[in-house]
């Protein structure tokens, strides 16, 4: 990343030079200060090898604030995933910042640059994005159950109805979001029935609840838990043994969203096949199918949607 980070900006005629050392810590590309060529006027770290080797994000963090900032540096954090997923959005950030640094007044002790030389390669960015602090969002995925008595050659009496459809209530409420398939197949389940045929189905599309909030997801619906806003949704859930483990087409994309989002935060990696692998193995698989990518798309959508990247 830091070579297209480079280009870019050697294209937009800003001199720079990379690896500059502070303080034990190199910084990834220093901007020359266009009106001044012998200061600096940012620093760009990107989210590579040198990054990563922080323990936290914390950690990284601070040593941006407490050491950079006190030697009068202006830093820029390049996020690769803002380059991937948005890269004009992140050009435009990235030079919107620049003028506005070129603007303000000068620091009293701006950091000094070497005399540039004819070596120095011409470099490239992403746009900065909000501090990201790795959520702690990850949940065990419960599975509802039930002790009642459910005699099958009640299951198709319009009397058992309610009583069918209050089940699904709780289930949402046990294991929303949920997709529509998946909600069938727990009443199914629990009425003991192998498979599904169409008199099962006519059953279940009546019982439905009307009074859940839904999203809609291809041809396919997600069930929301009361009060429960998809835009607001920031867990995902991973199962705690097998039988609670569900399959990539019955997490919401929600929830890939959010699993793809701390991926991204501690892996730092821009190439969606890194993040689509790393993605699933939290959820317990161990490759990417060509199922489990339509379902990882939707995931990426939904991270886009909300405005975090």
């Amino acid at each position: 990343m830091t070579d297209t980070i480079a280009e870019f900006l050697a294209s937009r005629d800003f001199a720079l030079e990379r690896n500059v050392g502070c303080s034990g810590y190199r910084i990834d590309l220093a901007v020359r200060n266009p009106d001044n060529p012998a200061e600096f006027l940012l620093g760009i770290e990107c989210d590579g090898s040198a990054y990563a080797a922080q323990k936290t994000t914390r950690d990284r963090d601070n040593l941006r604030t407490s050491v950079l900032h006190a030697l009068g540096w202006h830093t820029y954090r390049a996020w690769s995933v803002d380059w991937a997923f948005d890269r004009r959005r992140a050009e435009e950030n990235l030079l919107a910042l620049i003028e506005k640094i070129r603007s303000t007044p000068l620091d009293p002790n701006p950091p000094i640059a070497p005399p540039p030389t004819e070596e120095t390669p011409k470099v490239m960015p992403v746009a900065e994005t909000p501090s990201m602090v790795r959520p702690e969002n990850r949940k065990d995925y419960p599975i509802w159950s039930t002790t009642d008595d459910l005699p099958q050659e009640s299951f198709y009496e319009i009397a058992t109805r309610d009583r069918i459809r209050e089940q699904m209530r709780e289930i949402i409420r046990c294991e929303g979001p949920i997709y529509e398939q998946l909600l069938k197949k727990r009443v199914v389940k629990a009425w003991g029935f192998n498979r599904t045929g169409d008199h099962i189905q006519t059953v279940l599309n009546a019982c439905l609840p009307t009074d859940s909030e839904t999203s809609e997801i291809g041809d396919e619906r997600v069930f929301w838990p009361c009060g429960q806003k998809a835009s607001e949704y920031r867990e995902y859930r991973v199962s705690a043994d097998e039988a609670s483990k569900r399959a990539m087409d019955e997490i919401p994309p929600e929830e890939l969203a959010n699993a793809m989002y701390e991926v991204l935060i501690d892996f730092n990696s821009c190439e969606q096949d890194t993040l689509y692998r790393e993605t699933v193995k939290l959820f317990g698989f161990s490759a990417v199918t060509a199922k489990a990518r339509r379902y990882l798309e939707f995931g990426t959508s939904a991270l886009k949607q909300s405005s975090r990247i």
